[in-house]
């Protein structure tokens, strides 16, 4: 179906953390309004004839490592609550949808919640085919409501309510450690018996009844990635640069006239210790550079590995180009010692990798 919706969802540092409900709003509408992106509106009418009442219902979302948040704000006429207990009938009350499909096995998950923030939560294959949430998993999904927890019912005057919910990617079978590029889902608002029933989709819905059990007409979040600090982007390229340029300066240049180093340092042959130290920061500055983003564990050590063999590439021929001058040698001694720094820096690499993999954990 034509007009399915896009949106770009950005980054929000630490959005996981938060357990405050005027801290959730804040950061997803400062995230929104900085980045532009994040926020739509739930107002498409799929069946204006039967259903022709549109209340206002706006929603940011926003992302973070551990999962995704949502705030719904909605303006209109009725305020029902009828279902005080999880996984109720929610979807007769005043209430707000979030339905998203798993990336891995077909599937989806529908989060209904309605005004005082009772949860229904399921994965599903189809509306019939389905398995709720425990207990233990709807505790994991943090809810945010502005009413209290109690049962109402006033029809024929206008509210305004705020919703809030942040669901852990681990419950919809996202791994956070290799994310998606892009996420189908929709969001709706309904109110089955409302004063003014009302069926309401983010991205439209080409059905001849209401029915939001349609995963082929989800729409596309695009999962932004997080904007680097000014500047802060540019500074391990520029520290790589500087290395290579110092390297092929000790490698290639003259130093005549210059004090000869001392035979041994640290008990070591002194310009095989320092063939060892010119590239023992090689992985670890080359990794810095080009791969301090990659999540994932095995991408992370195939890069440690192909930037270890392409730093013994590098002083091999570094030693070939040597022997074809008239003021240095081939030296495999030399070849030796830029591998073993090559090994330390790439072992010191890999444990750096893994202290920060833990930490995100």
């Amino acid at each position: 179906m034509n007009g399915q919706k896009n949106l770009k969802v950005p980054y929000i540092q630490g959005l996981d953390r938060v357990r405050d409900f005027n801290e959730f709003a804040s950061k997803l509408e400062a995230a929104a309004a900085e980045c532009g992106a994040g926020a739509g509106n739930i107002d498409t009418v799929n069946w204006p004839e039967d259903f022709p009442y549109q209340p206002e219902c706006k929603f940011v979302a926003g992302w973070c490592k551990n999962g995704i948040g949502i705030m719904y704000s909605v303006r209109g006429l009725d305020l029902r609550a009828q279902a005080l207990k999880d996984n109720g009938p929610v979807w007769e009350d005043s209430c707000c949808e979030f339905f998203i499909s798993d990336p891995t096995d077909g599937t989806y998950y529908n989060f209904e919640m309605n005004c005082i923030g009772t949860l229904l939560a399921a994965k599903r294959k189809s509306r019939e085919d389905c398995v709720h949430f425990s207990a233990d998993k709807l505790k994991q999904v943090r809810r945010f409501s502005s009413n209290e927890h109690k049962a109402v019912e006033i029809n024929d005057k206008e509210f305004s309510w705020k919703l809030g919910l942040f669901i852990p990617f681990k419950l919809i079978g996202v791994d956070k450690h290799n994310l998606p590029a892009t996420l189908h889902a929709n969001f709706y608002k309904c109110g089955d018996k409302t004063a003014h029933v009302h069926f309401l989709s983010w991205s439209p819905i080409g059905c001849p009844t209401p029915d939001f059990h349609r995963p082929d007409f989800f729409g596309t979040l695009e999962l932004k990635p997080m904007p680097e600090p000014g500047g802060k982007k540019l500074v391990w390229p520029a520290i790589m640069s500087l290395y290579l340029i110092t390297l092929g300066i000790l490698c290639f240049g003259h130093f005549d006239g210059i004090s000869e180093m001392p035979g041994t340092i640290l008990g070591f042959a002194s310009d095989k210790f320092v063939h060892f130290c010119m590239f023992l920061p090689f992985p670890i500055l080359a990794y810095s550079t080009f791969c301090h983003k990659i999540q994932s564990r095995k991408k992370s050590v195939l890069a440690i590995v192909g930037f270890f063999i392409a730093g013994c590439l590098i002083g091999g021929g570094i030693e070939l180009i040597q022997g074809l001058t008239d003021y240095r040698s081939c030296d495999i001694m030399d070849f030796r010692a830029d591998a073993t720094g090559l090994v330390i820096g790439s072992l010191i690499t890999l444990f750096i990798y893994t202290i920060g993999h833990c930490k995100q954990k």
